[in-house]
């Protein structure tokens, strides 16, 4: 059998089978070996299909013949007999659910119902005479009908095709169509025995021979069935939220690999381990066989693991337990086997002494291919169980010391990184910036932090968090001690008061034990309440140890000696307030009005940010959050350690009155995290995020439009908060985008004007709809309206938002604009697009163009731009508005077209006109673009280029050195060596022309383009014969670190004996 067909094993006292003891699924998996192994010759299917268990759909297993359906088997595991009405319940749900499968009603087949037990003598009519006793007994059949609407969620709404009525009508005439057979317990009995095979799979008898190795995998995967069900139910497998932590998946599957035959696992409680071991039985690892037991199913009887295994294989029910033991021997010398005993500290009483022996003789059992074995236990545990085994039996070694080379056995300790702290709560769908750099460290914590969150409305505190988990741990107490509610609450009362008055939470074994009783103070070892080592015992959680001190903390105690002992007794001052606010709202007031006198320290700063956390929500403690966080005095990225950082998100407010409370935080961001490249299009790297920053922004998109109204009070504040308004702002926008813009004009503040800026480069598409709007809407002046969607048509890095902003512009030229606003609306429209009337409509207006509109519409003109291009050339140096427009051609990107034309019209100029630099920037830009596709068509203009690259004036040589010394970044192919080849004319002019002024920049650009270029090496020393080799070298030596071909060029200039070892030019 395989994982899908489990079995139950039965040693019966009588001839007759314990049927009715298997349970529903092990009984449909009976009745389907018997149908599989019935004489073929007398049946009529080929086939027989064993639904999944679950699918409850009123059948249990299909019969097919030749691929059609032929009949239908519901089987029902019950002790008592079934009566007529509980089977037309059943009748009807089967044909209930065919209706909602099959959409009509099917042709007739057989229903066969397979009983346990047997029937009463009116259902036996049903079955033998249902022609005459089954209309009668379907007289109520709307009353069944609407029993099972309510019974199963599934059933509930009646199929869209049908009325009710029709549904019952419906259901009817299925029932009637259907041959009806009933096999009760008695002849399944006879049936058993005709097919011994089935029967030993599932039940064993006194004559029956004793076990077979091959039978152990078979009873094992029920077993392994049956765990899962019960880690499913704990929430531990299934569709729990789970993360491997702490390095153990990585170093599982080296061990699964390794020469190593045993792993111990050792975390402290709550760490995952039995979670994890559930997860490695749910999904094993390919090729092995996976076994679970946990430590307290292990008995004083068992000798060694095989004993254990026999005993949990076949129940204890076979008379030669012998047998079975060496079948299991057997098994495991011939499988690859992966056991995994799950909490060894967990053992029973009476296995403590002999635990050691039972894993000395398990360890030596493992002789099979691939047989490995994992123990998980607690620190305190294994400290004292590793030193009862062999020498080297899981000698303790750290995960990268995991080779072929080391022993046989590995521990490993199974520690929380940060990561997987992360993973966690991202697992569990939980923020984790809400507790700063204090998240909950366990596993367990967090769990129960995400429980607590289903039960309240808004994030739990962390009062609330411990006082649940503590509780589930005093359960667990009272159980493992056999001990009521009342005297398990008096040995916590007993053992917090003892905690308040130890100096750090150690406690004599002994003290406690003459307090509580030896058997409570071990029930709390084992419930992961407290950890042992040697004599002294503490609570194996800080944040449990807070908890319990909290509730021992007298009312009329000192709260400043107690932060004076420390942060676990400061914590607790905050949990301990927290408690009493349950039954006093005004609780710890006086001593937040105490603590935030002055200027506190950094202790009593974070108290009253724990308290104010751990009390959030109370109206009385807004106006202190306020001058908490008025109060911060250091850079916001450090909220993250102080609680204050948690309380930033966790105020509990309306979003509005949230925002306005942590604005005073602003003055603590920096100017760079809230710079405009952070909102483009694409945002940059790099921005630290801080709690701060992190709960402004949720807030503002949620607030939209409204969040404007608490920013407005912000906009003249000290550097940085500007900055972070305009970034909010823009949030804001994500969420409501018309009523931002709406507000932002009618600020007066230089701050709304950027905002609208970062907001149509951050987000195009809403912008310019919304822009367009409110222009036809009149509630967006059209001088703004115009200016927003020029902006945004001048974006050179993406194609887009140019788009966008053309088709909005359309939109705007059906208004009475201005001349100059219209001229605007016109170049944006025509970016990327043709259209000559709009054309001609730029063309008539050119003479109402603004300097820094001239590039955008000499591209927009195109070939009729030569009298704008004249105007550009010609008033560049005259002094005027347009003297410098010339120069701004490089920070514009133009097509080939445009470029060419540009470059006729500077040819006309002097080589010694002035403003030479302007040319040169020009002739940098005209090149590149030209270059992409045309690089030949450049030799026109090389000598123009040419002269400027002699130039005497290093500032008009600059841009020459930009383009024609740089990477060309371009395959190979004879465009490529078109480029290189102008490129290197222009660096020999420059060469030539070099003066020492560009000497660095020069320098830099022949290393940065050597892995294209062939005389690199040689420039670099005619530069050095020229300039001497210090003042070269000591220019470019850092250079060799920042380019591909540096560290080349470097090792043949010190094998020239041009630069030593140690990178310094030589005199």
């Amino acid at each position: 059998m395989n994982d899908e067909d489990p079995i139950s094993y039965f040693e019966p006292r009588s001839i007759d089978l314990p049927m009715v003891g298997m349970g529903d699924r092990r009984f449909e998996l009976f009745v389907a070996g018997l149908l599989r192994a019935d004489d073929k010759s007398e049946r009529d299917y080929d086939a027989v299909s064993l639904r999944l268990q679950g699918s409850d759909e009123g059948q249990d297993i299909v019969l097919y013949q030749r691929g059609e359906r032929r009949a239908v088997v519901q089987c029902k595991c019950l002790k008592d007999r079934i009566g007529a009405t509980q089977v037309v319940e059943e009748l009807a749900k089967y044909a209930m659910f065919q209706l909602r499968v099959q959409s009509a009603v099917m042709a007739p087949m057989r229903y066969e119902l397979w009983l346990a037990s047997d029937l009463t003598g009116a259902a036996r009519l049903l079955f033998d005479e249902a022609a005459h006793h089954l209309p009668t007994a379907l007289s109520d059949l709307a009353s069944v009908v609407e029993k099972l609407r309510t019974k199963y969620k599934r059933l509930a709404t009646t199929p869209v095709w049908l009325t009710p009525d029709e549904e019952v009508e419906n259901v009817r005439r299925i029932i009637i169509g259907l041959e009806l057979r009933a096999v009760v317990g008695l002849e399944i009995n006879d049936l058993a025995f005709r097919h011994p095979i089935v029967r030993r799979m599932h039940f064993r008898g006194p004559d029956d021979p004793g076990v077979d190795p091959a039978e152990i995998e078979t009873l094992l995967i029920q077993h392994r069935r049956t765990q899962l069900d019960e880690y499913r139910r704990e929430g531990r497998a299934g569709d729990a939220p789970y993360v491997a932590i702490g390095g153990v998946a990585w170093l599982f599957e080296r061990f699964l690999v390794g020469p190593h035959r045993a792993l111990a696992v050792v975390a402290d409680r709550g760490h995952g381990k039995s979670t994890w071991i559930a997860r490695v039985l749910e999904n094993p690892p390919e090729g092995v066989f996976p076994v679970v037991v946990t430590a307290s199913s292990i008995i004083s009887g068992d000798l060694d693991l095989p004993a254990t295994l026999a005993r949990i294989a076949v129940a204890g029910h076979v008379p030669n337990s012998g047998d079975a033991i060496f079948a299991v021997r057997s098994w495991l010398r011939s499988t690859p086997v992966l056991v995994m005993i799950d909490g060894l500290d967990r053992c029973l009483s009476g296995m403590r002494e002999t635990l050691g022996d039972w894993l000395r003789t398990s360890i030596g059992a493992f002789e099979g291919p691939g047989a490995k074995l994992v123990v998980t236990s607690r620190p305190e545990f294994w400290s004292t169980i590793h030193n009862e085994l062999p020498q080297n039996a899981f000698h303790p070694i750290s995960m990268n010391e995991i080779n072929e080379d080391s022993n046989d056995h590995a521990e490993h300790r199974m520690v929380l990184e940060w990561e997987d702290v992360r993973n966690l709560y991202a697992a569990y769908g939980l923020d984790l910036i809400r507790h700063g750099a204090r998240p909950l460290r366990t596993p367990s914590l967090i769990s129960a932090y995400a429980k607590v969150q289903h039960k309240i409305a808004g994030p739990p505190t962390r009062t609330q968090i411990f006082k649940s988990f503590v509780e589930e741990m005093a359960s667990d107490v009272e159980r493992r001690a056999g001990i009521g509610r009342t005297a398990r609450d008096l040995a916590f009362r007993a053992l917090s008061s003892q905690l308040l008055a130890s100096a750090d939470g150690a406690l004599s074994t002994g003290d406690l034990a003459n307090a509580l009783g030896a058997h409570v103070v071990d029930a709390l070892v084992e419930a992961g309440v407290l950890a042992r080592s040697g004599d002294v015992l503490r609570p194996v959680l800080d944040e449990v140890l807070e908890f319990l001190i909290a509730q021992a903390i007298p009312k009329d105690a000192d709260p400043l000696a107690l932060l004076a002992r420390g942060p676990v007794h400061g914590n607790a001052v905050a949990l301990r307030i927290a408690l009493d606010q349950e039954t006093d709202a005004h609780a710890g007031e006086a001593l937040l009005d105490l603590l935030l006198e002055g200027e506190p320290d950094r202790r009593r700063f974070d108290l009253a940010a724990r308290i104010l956390l751990e009390c959030r929500g109370h109206v009385a403690q807004v106006a202190r959050a306020r001058r908490l966080f008025g109060l911060w005095r250091r850079a916001n990225f450090l909220l993250v350690t102080s609680p204050a950082g948690e309380l930033v998100h966790d105020l509990r407010l309306p979003a509005d009155s949230h925002l306005d409370v942590i604005m005073d935080l602003a003055q603590g961001e920096e100017d760079h995290d809230w710079r405009d490249r952070y909102w483009e299009l694409l945002p940059q790297q790099g921005r630290t995020i801080t709690p701060f920053a992190a709960a402004a922004t949720r807030l503002s998109k949620e607030l939209g439009a409204a969040a404007l109204h608490v920013l407005a009070r912000h906009v003249n504040d000290a550097s940085p908060v500007p900055h972070v308004v305009r970034g909010l702002a823009v949030e804001a926008a994500r969420a409501d985008m018309a009523e931002v813009i709406a507000v932002l004009a009618t600020w007066s503040s230089d701050v709304g004007r950027q905002s609208l800026s970062m907001i149509v480069q951050a987000e195009p598409d809403g912008a310019a709809r919304a822009i367009v709007d409110l222009t036809l809407a009149e509630r967006l002046p059209t001088c703004l309206a115009t200016s927003l969607l020029y902006q945004m048509s001048q974006n050179t890095h993406y194609r887009w938002p140019t788009e966008v902003a053309a088709s909005a512009s359309r939109e705007l030229l059906s208004l009475n604009l201005s001349p100059e606003l219209r001229a605007k609306m016109l170049i944006c429209a025509l970016r990327g697009q043709t259209d000559a009337a709009l054309v001609r409509e730029l063309l008539d207006l050119q003479n109402v163009l603004e300097p820094d509109e001239a590039w955008p519409a000499i591209e927009a003109l195109g070939e009729q731009a030569g009298a704008l291009l004249d105007r550009v050339v010609r008033e560049s140096g005259e002094g005027g508005a347009w003297d410098h427009v010339l120069s701004y051609a490089g920070g514009w990107n133009f097509g080939e077209g445009t470029a060419l034309r540009l470059l006729e019209r500077l040819s006309m100029i002097d080589a010694s006109a002035p403003h030479a630099r302007s040319r040169a920037l020009a002739i940098e830009a005209c090149f590149g673009a030209i270059e992409r596709s045309n690089p030949l068509a450049l030799e026109r203009w090389l000598p123009m280029a040419a002269q400027l690259a002699r130039h005497a004036d290093p500032d008009v040589r600059r841009p020459i050195i930009y383009y024609a010394a740089s990477l060309c970044r371009m395959e190979v192919g004879e465009l490529s060596r078109a480029r290189i080849a102008i490129r290197s004319a222009l660096v020999s002019e420059l060469l030539a022309a070099e003066d020492g002024g560009t000497l660095r920049l020069l320098a830099e650009k022949i290393v940065e383009s050597a892995p294209e270029r062939s005389d690199a090496l040689g420039q670099l020393r005619a530069l050095s014969d020229r300039f001497g080799q210090e003042r070269l070298l000591g220019a470019m030596d850092m250079m060799f670190d920042l380019y591909p071909a540096g560290p080349t060029l470097r090792a043949a200039l010190q094998q020239r004996g041009l630069l030593d070892e140690g990178r310094k030019p030589k005199g």
